[in-house]
Parts: structure tokens; C-alpha cells; sequence
């Protein structure tokens, strides 16, 4: 059974609302690019139905408006269903909550969890 891909549904997602900040992989000179979202999902392809786990990954320079853009993120994608180029994302809901993760003095790193509904196409 295939079912969209679930990390390039994200990024397309994020890039209609904020274009040019989301993810796959980190360029190694994505700190001079910020802000920037890293999308790392765990793709679950077993039933017609599934649901897939994703880790969501916030740089900014500013702490207060890195949160804000994971704020602003996570509500546009929990606002569910999105019809993306590689298929339907039926739904999107909270595993972990937004928390702040120790990085560098000149980034802040904010990370999330979300759990991805899809059914085949």
C-alpha cells in the first residue's frame, strides 16, 4: 500500500504559508538562511489506513519569534485536511509539546511532535 510521503507533504504545507524555510535536510550553512524548519518523519506505509510520526525542528536568531513561528506553523497544520501534490493528509495532531532545545548562542532551537494521518492513494 503507498501512501503520500508524509516528510514532502510537510514541507509543501509550511512552504504555502512561509515559502522558502522548510526542509528535508540542513544545508551545512542553513544558519545563515534562518528562520528554517526541519521535517523528519518516520513514513508508515502498513495499512490502508496509517499514522505517522513527524518531528518538527524551528531555528531562528530570535527566541520569541522562533516559538511564534512554530505557533503559527502548528496551527496551520493541525488545520486539517490539506490536499498537497503527493496526496491528502486527512489529519494532524500533537504528540509533544513545543519545547526549546539548547543549541547554539547565535540559533534557537524550538522541536515538536506531531502524529500524521493518511490513507492510501
Amino acid at each position: 500500500m503507498i501512501h503520500p510521503n508524509v516528510r514532502k507533504a510537510l514541507v509543501e504545507i509550511i512552504e504555502s504559508l512561509q515559502p522558502g524555510i522548510a526542509y528535508s535536510r540542513l544545508q551545512s550553512d542553513f544558519q545563515e538562511h534562518l528562520p528554517a524548519i526541519l521535517v523528519k518523519a518516520e513514513q508508515n506505509d502498513g495499512d490502508y489506513l496509517a499514522t505517522h510520526r513527524v518531528q518538527l525542528e524551528y531555528y531562528h536568531q530570535d527566541m520569541n519569534d522562533c516559538e511564534d513561528l512554530a505557533r503559527t506553523i502548528e496551527a496551520h497544520l493541525m488545520n486539517a485536511p490539506h490536499q498537497t501534490s503527493v496526496g491528502m493528509i486527512d489529519s494532524v495532531r500533537r504528540e509533544t509539546n513545543l519545547r526549546e532545545i539548547p543549541y547554539t548562542e547565535q540559533v534557537v532551537m524550538y522541536t515538536s511532535s506531531v502524529f500524521v494521518d493518511t490513507r492510501c492513494i
